[in-house]
């Protein structure tokens, strides 16, 4: 697209009755129009409400500036008599760019030239070594001074590798150098930061001579922004835009799997010149819901002349008020992890796949976004590396009602809760809202109020605290009615002093878009191990009795009815569906069976209380990868097949599970008038109901898989 966007995004993504919620614009043309509406996947369909935000409001174009760094708030003396440190790893040396490593500015501090060559800048002297550093290899590189000369060495760990040296006069020190322009992996001018660094920094040392002005403790407390100097002063750092930490330093061993089993291998900071975690934009303005606003999927319109943009957030239920038979839960860690994907781009079969030629699908914000280096958690970093990090606080530019994925033709994500949640006013369902980030702070609590709870269509990364309490709820009796493919597949942290970004670890193996460098799979918010639930004896299976077996970007495909829904104990989920196959036209690929679905696997734990009532088969295999957990991306592991099933525990707990991306997709097919509208109406009915569903106990017992 030509010329910056008009486009916001909030401090979160949901908001109670009574609390605020900041929203960030930026406007190239200065004033916008803002105002409250309902949301609805049809721009006809939105709900203006009235509300104090709504009208004229200042605006003006905001930068989007990455790159992570270290600031250190009470500064670092410029050294008379310079004795410098660090261990560096670079990932893109010879980048064409100056890169900074750590300095006072461009007058005083170590860089990398445009060849990868080390510098030493130091008022007015510069040393440049002869050989540009190696790519993805440890140096170490000192800054000394011996008696009037300043002298720059770099040996580098691997051998074969030539070490450099050279010195020259000791410059005067310059007494106006400000100890707070003192940073590490960037420079910051005009208040952003440039000639940001790729790669990993470890052991950072600052001295005057032989008094110690800082050492800093890259190991310590890897989930935090906060880097500990361990020299005489404190002067503690601050890391912005959330470089990688836990990740491996120069030392490490290879006998460990992460940070928290061996912290003293992991003393190396990861930054990256398009990490994003905050962008920063001031507040426009914000909106405090009130009281009688119900809880509900909401957004803040915003326009300037033609340029439209329209922010998604949610309502809570107020505190005090009477809870809805049924919670959504919004897979807010999900939206996270897919929000600005452009993994897809490179497929080699992606126009197959589509119909159509890449620069005919991606729309031009989502080329905006590519310009502005906004990356997914699903994207590789400039430098080859994964990003494990997500954060809404910056453009999320398919994170919208509205948007249909290119390579899948329909809604995915939001789009296709928005489109769940629509179906639920038309028939009248009431309901209360709740995302990810609010059931990981509050836990089972935020549940229990509900007689039942409903999951959104991929549900794909929860946190540990979001597991346990989506099994205590069932465990203690509560009735889940999970709707989704790819459910509860990725370990996700959030960091306790940074709520906003999420952090995943993708492992070796399942299907991920990139995998974890060696030793470097434990999360750094919380020291926990990432990747797969699966690998950590907690597969999707456990819980939902379902779990992932298949992708597939053909055409959806039906459930064919198992004998057991005909039992009079599970009948009455079929109600109204008198075909041997549970079909409808999908948006989603076409089938209610489709994209990604998941299947019950008595060997990944799909409990003995498990009733298997459909099974859908047939997905097309020459665009189908095998996803069981098992392999990477393709192999012949587990069943291309995606079962509908049904868990009674013992507790009183029950689980539907029509466990396919594309199942919900469905629900307003011939107005509601279709099988698969008819069976989650008569769940969600049955589920809601204070005595719970009608589902006796069967003379013949269940039939598990």
């Amino acid at each position: 697209m030509t010329g910056a966007p008009l486009i916001g995004y909030g401090d979160r993504f949901e908001v109670a009755p009574g609390e605020s919620l900041g929203f960030h614009v930026s406007a190239p043309a200065g004033g916008f129009e803002a105002r409250l509406v309902r949301l609805a996947r049809r721009a006809g369909d939105l709900v203006p409400i009235a509300s104090a935000i709504d009208g004229v409001h200042d605006g003006a174009e905001r930068p989007i500036a990455t790159g992570s760094h270290m600031a250190v708030a009470a500064g670092v003396p410029l050294p008379g008599r310079p004795a410098i440190s660090l261990w560096v790893r670079p990932t893109r040396p010879a980048d064409g760019r100056d890169q900074a490593l750590l300095g006072w500015g461009r007058s005083h501090g170590l860089f990398l030239d445009g060849e990868g060559r080390l510098r030493l800048s130091w008022g007015g002297v510069e040393i440049v070594t002869g050989q540009p550093l190696a790519v993805a290899r440890w140096s170490e590189v000192r800054v000394e001074t011996r008696g009037d000369r300043i002298v720059l060495s770099v040996r580098t760990a691997d051998e074969g590798i030539a070490d450099g040296s050279g010195e020259a006069a000791l410059p005067p020190t310059d007494l106006k150098i400000d100890p707070q322009a003192f940073y590490i992996a960037a420079i910051i001018e005009n208040d952003l930061p440039v000639a940001c660094f790729d790669g990993k920094i470890a052991r950072p040392r600052v001295a005057d001579g032989g008094a110690p002005l800082a050492a800093w403790n890259f190991a310590k407390d890897p989930g935090s922004p906060v880097v500990i100097d361990e020299g005489p002063a404190a002067r503690h750092g601050r890391l912005f835009q959330t470089p990688q930490r836990g990740v491996t330093g120069p030392e490490w061993d290879g006998l460990s799997g992460g940070w928290s089993e061996d912290p003293e291998g992991y003393d190396a900071i990861a930054f990256h010149s398009d990490d994003l975690t905050d962008a920063g934009w001031p507040e426009s303005f914000a909106f405090t819901p009130p009281a009688d606003l119900p809880s509900e999927a909401y957004g803040i319109e915003l326009r300037q002349g033609d340029q439209r943009d329209l922010v998604p957030f949610f309502v809570l239920p107020a505190p005090d008020a009477e809870p809805a038979p049924l919670a959504f839960l919004v897979p807010s860690f999900s939206y996270l992890a897919y929000a600005n994907e452009r993994h897809w781009w490179t497929n080699p079969g992606v126009e197959a796949i589509a119909g159509a030629a890449l620069d005919a699908i991606v729309a031009p914000i989502e080329r905006w976004a590519e310009e502005a280096r906004l990356i997914s958690a699903y994207d590789y970093h400039r430098d080859g590396s994964g990003c494990a990090h997500a954060s809404l606080r910056r453009p999320l530019v398919n994170m919208r009602a509205d948007y249909r994925h290119p390579l899948l033709r329909g809604p995915h994500q939001l789009g296709a809760d928005i489109a769940t949640i629509e179906w639920l006013r038309a028939t009248g369902q009431r309901f209360d809202v709740i995302t990810d980030h609010v059931l990981h702070e509050r836990g089972v609590e935020a549940l229990k109020p509900y007689r039942a709870v409903m999951t959104g269509s991929h549900p794909e990364y929860v946190s540990a605290a979001l597991f346990d309490a989506v099994e205590a709820y069932v465990g203690g009796g509560g009735r889940l009615i999970h709707l989704g493919g790819n459910a509860f597949y990725f370990v996700t942290s959030v960091f306790a002093e940074e709520p906003h970004v999420i952090e995943v670890r993708r492992g070796h193996a399942g299907t991920i878009p990139w995998q974890s460098p060696p030793g470097e799979t434990r999360q750094a918010a919380t020291g926990e191990p990432g990747g797969l639930w699966r690998w950590r004896g907690r597969s999707a299976h456990r819980l939902l009795g379902t779990g992932t077996a298949a992708v597939s970007f053909g055409e959806g495909r039906p459930y064919v009815r198992e004998a057991a829904s005909h039992d009079p104990a599970f009948a009455w989920m079929f109600d109204g569906v008198d075909a041997t196959a549970i079909d409808a036209r999908a948006e989603l690929l076409g089938g209610p069976s489709g994209f990604e679905v998941d299947a019950m696997r008595a060997d990944l734990g799909t409990p003995a209380d498990t009733v298997r009532l459909a099974t859908a088969t047939g997905f097309d295999p020459a665009l189908t990868f095998i996803a069981s957990e098992d392999v990477l991306s393709t192999g012949t592991a587990g069943a291309m097949e995606s079962h509908i099933a049904y868990r009674r525990l013992a507790g009183g707990g029950r689980v539907f599970s029509a466990p396919s991306i594309a199942w919900t997709s469905c629900l307003a097919d011939r107005g509601g008038d279709n099988d698969v509208a008819r069976i989650t109406a008569n769940v969600i009915r049955a589920f809601t109901r204070p005595e719970g569903p009608p589902d006796l106990p069967t003379a013949g017992g269940d039939s598990h898989d």
